[in-house]
């Protein structure tokens, strides 16, 4: 299955000030999704220009790795990420980061589904527990069975 995903991303708390990303800034992702029974494994990368967050970043491209797991319309996963930043004079690796996301996905048709799903980042699972609804990313979500 081929996934796009439109994420919109929230300030990051003090938890996790290093990400490039600033209030409503928008990303689009292009992933490719490798289901067995109710899990799947997600591969892709996500790519966002003209930031407002912390630091100079022109663009990021974030690639991704998650593990899904799904029962009728939810869906649930866990990934890590990494984000190469370019502030237009260089280009760098931040840390790899990890996030947790929930959301429902509607079918359209046997070939179609979109989705509204909910997103928390963070740096290390020591911060898992501090989930705070404000530091919450969304997306929608459009999946294709090829």
């Amino acid at each position: 299955m081929v996934t796009g995903l439109v994420k919109q991303y929230d300030d990051r708390g003090k938890n996790f000030d290093e990400r490039p990303y600033g209030k409503n800034d928008i990303s689009y992702g292009l992933y490719v999704d490798f289901y067995e029974g109710m899990g799947a494994w997600r591969l892709g990368a996500s790519y966002a220009s003209g930031l407002s967050g912390a630091g100079e970043a022109d663009s990021v491209i974030t690639p991704e790795v998650t593990l899904l797991a799904t029962d009728g319309i939810w869906e649930a996963g866990v990934s890590a990420l990494i984000d190469y930043v370019d502030t237009g004079d260089e280009t760098d690796w931040v840390s790899v980061y990890y996030q947790v996301q929930l959301g429902l996905n509607f079918p359209i048709s046997q070939r179609i589904q979109i989705g509204a799903h909910a997103f928390y980042p963070f740096s290390s699972f020591s911060n898992l527990s501090d989930i705070r609804i404000g530091d919450l990313d969304y997306g929608l979500l459009l999946r294709l069975k090829l």
